[in-house]
């Protein structure tokens, strides 16, 4: 090919090019227009909603968009009621196949609602009730954990993925609330665990401490420790486990009465904390120490009867007796598993 063939050829593509674009700036003027025609035709309530419905990732149910929409002059079931008149007018989507049903927009139409939630000024507020409604929704879901089973259990909260990812964009990664989005990150540790999401829930969990600074808040950085004990083990970083737990275990011992992670007593969480550092320091050759921590672990367990906490601390207590001791360790041992066997799957705190 000759220079000259050459830059006829390259030059024979710029029109091309220069009409795929053209052609995708027209559909997208196009679209714009429709969705401006579109909303036009709405009632201010309904433009209200609309906009706010925008703050959703993955789609929502109608308890959430009652929670988040609702506010100001617009009441509840307005909202709910107007919620069915979006979907007539195909600005939403619903899916009704299962017993809850659930609501989502088209990427290009939640663009033009996030414009125009922006536009109005509304944003801030309404990713705030977002993200505190997903906070309560975890929080609650918690005190119910592993009941009646952890397929029934996990089943609403797996497709509030997104939403969880959301609020903590909008509240640890924007620093729009650290403290909302350190709760977030603890509150979902449950979740992520069942889900086995090992690597995204110990980035959210350390992003939250990275957040929170030198001096955070016990009662915020505590679950956020534990639940990185657990992160951590799954990824087989004793040393980081043992950092952690010990962290943690300071400040259980000191915190007030409350609930933890998976709806942990404040001792529950202590006797977590206690075995996981008494196992991996096992890992680590240090023995004594190990032995402290797992049996103290064991003692607050039996006294707390919550079977996934003794079943853990069975384990790591039979880790620290004598190695030429069978006995005593398969008797740990044979106990944990039968302390598991009572529930769903394996043992997986």
């Amino acid at each position: 090919m000759t220079p000259a063939a050459g830059i006829r050829e390259r030059s024979s593509g710029v029109p091309r090019l220069a009409g795929v674009l053209l052609a995708h700036a027209t559909r997208h003027q196009t679209l714009r227009a429709l969705l401006d025609w579109s909303y036009g035709l709405l009632t201010d309530s309904e433009q209200r909603v609309f906009r706010r419905l925008a703050v959703f990732a993955g789609g929502w149910t109608l308890e959430a968009a009652e929670a988040v929409c609702a506010g100001g002059a617009l009441e509840a079931a307005e909202a709910l009621a107007i919620l069915s008149s979006l979907v007539d007018k195909s600005l939403i989507v619903a899916d009704t196949r299962s017993a809850a049903s659930r609501y989502e927009m088209l990427e290009t139409t939640r663009a033009y609602a996030h414009h125009r939630l922006v536009e109005h000024h509304d944003y801030s507020a309404v990713a705030r009730a977002h993200a505190e409604y997903f906070r309560d929704l975890l929080s609650r879901a918690n005190v119910t954990y592993g009941r009646p089973s952890l397929s029934a259990w996990i089943a609403p909260l797996e497709p509030e993925l997104d939403n969880f990812r959301a609020a903590l964009g909008w509240s640890l990664v924007d620093k729009n609330d650290v403290a909302l989005g350190a709760t977030i990150a603890a509150t979902q540790h449950a979740a992520l665990l069942v889900l086995s999401l090992n690597t995204e829930d110990t980035r959210w969990c350390e992003r939250a401490l990275t957040e929170l600074g030198s001096a955070p808040d016990p009662l915020l950085e505590a679950p956020l420790q534990l639940a990185l004990c657990r992160c951590y083990s799954h990824g087989g970083y004793s040393e980081r486990v043992v950092v952690a737990a010990t962290r943690a275990a300071e400040m259980y011992r000191t915190l007030p009465e409350g609930r933890s992670l998976r709806n942990l007593s404040r001792r529950e969480a202590l006797a977590t904390a206690l075995a996981y550092a008494g196992l991996h320091l096992t890992f680590l050759g240090r023995n004594e120490e190990a032995d402290r921590a797992a049996t103290e672990a064991l003692a607050i367990a039996r006294d707390e009867a919550d079977a996934l906490t003794v079943a853990l601390a069975l384990v790591a207590k039979s880790r620290t007796v004598d190695a030429d001791d069978v006995m005593a360790r398969r008797t740990l041992l044979a106990e944990a598993l039968e302390m598991g066997g009572s529930l769903e799957g394996s043992l997986i705190f």
